[in-house]
């Protein structure tokens, strides 16, 4: 897991603190409206709120371990 101290992950990092390949997360985005949106920081460059995607979880903590009973 990331350094709890680190707020804003590239999306490479956020695939890994959320244990997953980027393949999966990359999906996943694509599949899921509800996740929370890349801030923008330049044209070739975005980052994840550590933050929201902490309380996204929080919110949707059944749908993810229905969704891993699943596999």
């Amino acid at each position: 897991m990331q350094d709890s101290s680190i707020r804003y992950l590239t999306p490479s990092n956020t695939a890994k603190y959320l244990g997953v390949s980027r393949a999966f997360f990359y999906a996943h985005i694509r599949k899921n409206p509800t996740f929370p949106k890349a801030l923008t920081l330049t044209a070739s460059k975005s980052v994840y709120d550590r933050l929201q995607i902490d309380e996204w979880i929080e919110q949707n903590q059944k749908q993810l371990q229905a969704n891993q009973q699943g596999e």
